[in-house]
Order: C-alpha cells, then structure tokens, then sequence
C-alpha cells in the first residue's frame, strides 16, 4: 500500500499547511471546507479541485485526511465512503471514531498551526496509529516523505495525554503572555521587552529540564514578593492564577 493521492478535508490552519506541503510530494486530488471560497482559494495554489460538498470528493485516491475541529470530525465522516484509506489529524479523538471503515488511522501533527505563518514541518514530531500493521507502515512512509522523519507510533490514549501537555505547554503560556501583555499595555509598556526572557525560559526548560530552570520569588520561596504581586493584582483576574503557579513551584510561599 502506497499512498499517492489524496483528499484534504478542511481547510483551516491545519488544513492548510499540510495540503500545501503534500502537493509538493504528492497529488492532492480534491478539497472540501465547509467554507467554499476557502477551499477555492487553497486549491488554486496547489492545482486541486474544490468541491462544495464532501459527498463531491474524488474517489480515485488513496488517502482522504480530516483536517476538521474535534467536534465536527464526526459528523464529516459519516459523509464519507468506508472503503477508501482516512486519517484525522486531531490529539484527542479516539481512533475508534472510525468504526466500520476498512483502513483508517491518525496522522496529528504536535505543533500550533497559524494563518500565514509557515511552519518547518521537518522539525514537527507526527503521532501515527493506525487499524492494521500495513497501513500503519503506509502512513509512517508517506509522513517521512511529505512532512517530517519525527514519526513516532502512538496509541490514543498516549496522544491524548500528550495532547493535554501539549495544550498546558503551547496555548497556556501563549495566554500568560497575553495577560502579561494586558498588564504591561495599561501603563504603555511594549510586551516586547518580555521576549529575551520568553525565548531563554524555553531553551533552558529544554536544555536543563524544568526543574532546574525554575527561578523567581516562589522557587526561592520570598513570600514578601509574592505577597506584593498578589496585592498589585488586586482585582485583576490573573491574581489567583498567579496565587496558584506560585503554589505549585512552592507549596510552602502561599497559605
């Protein structure tokens, strides 16, 4: 089993840098979004054919890909024929949700998809787990040819909780930096000047571990700091969340 040709379903983020990636290595047959003009405007730049319906996807492939949001995965595969190869590319919907397919899998990328910013896919772990020891190899093939050598084999239930990290690691601290920003916006401070320390915090996280690259008044337990910061943000709903952090670096700093 080779897969040649595929069908992108969805057009989104995600959607959209995989389709754009594959049709360098592969054929991207057909595309359908819920959003016609959407999956117009992405097929023009990899010579596909947008369809309107899912019902109108090209049969003639290998490989149909559902690039969807969790909640809607389900409704969009009821529309789909059994007999043809699917893959969803969520971290957290149960490969069981193909049930009464003949090949089906998971192809999810670890890693934020935005709008118009490239992502180098060869640096972008793939989460493979598929129904059968044959299409599992066809998915770690195609995946190391169009995307990335980080392929790793992974069950459901070890994506899903890689998901849940992956959530606290990415979209958490993004929103920490917003609220950061909030703060400092009020008194037209650039967020900028956070941006040396955001990118050291992550290299030692990953360099020394998190552990050892843990620093500030909770680590060294200065209980009057923190007391300060939380008497700042009075009224501001970041106070218990700061409370909180604080207590789980240091038990000990907060009451």
């Amino acid at each position: 089993m080779r897969i040649e040709r595929v069908n992108v379903i969805g057009s989104g983020n995600v959607g959209k840098q995989l389709a754009q990636q594959i049709a360098v290595h592969r054929n991207v047959v057909s595309i359908y979004s819920r959003g016609f003009e959407k999956a117009r405007s992405l097929s023009k730049l990899i010579d596909a054919t947008p369809v309107s319906r899912a019902e109108g996807l090209k049969e003639d492939v290998d490989l149909n890909i559902v690039c969807v949001s969790d909640d809607s995965i389900k409704e969009v595969i009821q529309k789909l024929p059994k007999h043809i190869p699917i893959v969803h590319t969520s971290g957290s919907v149960d490969i069981s949700i193909f049930e009464g397919f003949e090949h089906f899998g998971i192809l999810y990328p670890l890693q934020t998809f935005s709008a118009d910013r490239a992502v180098e896919m060869d640096h972008v772990p793939f989460l493979i787990e598929a129904n059968s020891e044959e299409f599992q190899q066809a998915l770690v093939y195609f995946a190391q040819d169009c995307f990335s050598e980080l392929v790793e084999l992974c069950d459901s239930e070890k994506r899903k909780l890689i998901h849940i990290a992956a959530v606290i690691t990415a979209n958490f601290s993004n929103q920490l930096v917003k609220q950061a920003k909030d703060i400092l916006d009020k008194e037209s401070i650039s967020y900028k000047i956070l941006e040396p320390l955001m990118y050291e915090i992550v290299k030692k996280a990953f360099d020394l571990g998190p552990e050892e690259a843990q620093t500030g008044p909770a680590q060294r337990g200065d209980k009057e700091i923190i007391q300060n910061h939380l008497n700042m943000l009075e009224g501001n709903e970041m106070k218990e969340v700061y409370r909180i952090l604080s207590k789980l670096i240091n038990p000990e700093v907060v009451d």
